[in-house]
């Protein structure tokens, strides 16, 4: 089965609410599931904040969902755990936000 599809599987979306969360149409969601087309460098970014996994991961390239960080924690792992307490219609509003903090952090 595809990556993409397994993992918005296993958050319990269709393929609408996935793309209402990450910003593209349903059917772009199907085009990627049964890969008659690739996603974009910016859908991949989004998916892979989302899921909390690697871009490799999501292309098939390596098995290992997420590199293990060195202690065993990190902001991703707080992250991910946020995420699941926001409520479906406010997760575009969330990433939204986190990219806004991250364009005005100064770093690229």
């Amino acid at each position: 089965m595809n990556r993409i599809a397994l993992l918005r599987k296993e958050r319990k979306l269709n393929q609408k609410e996935f793309g209402t969360i990450i910003g593209v149409a349903q059917n772009t969601i199907c085009n990627w599931e049964n890969e008659n087309r690739e996603p974009d460098h910016e859908s991949l970014k989004k998916m892979a904040d989302f899921f909390d996994c690697s871009i490799d991961y999501l292309l098939g390239y390596i098995d290992q969902k997420t590199p293990t960080p060195v202690d065993g924690s990190g902001p991703r792992a707080y992250g991910h755990k946020l995420l699941d307490e926001i409520p479906l219609e406010k997760i575009p509003e969330a990433l939204q936000f986190l990219e806004f903090i991250k364009a005005t952090s100064g770093k690229e």
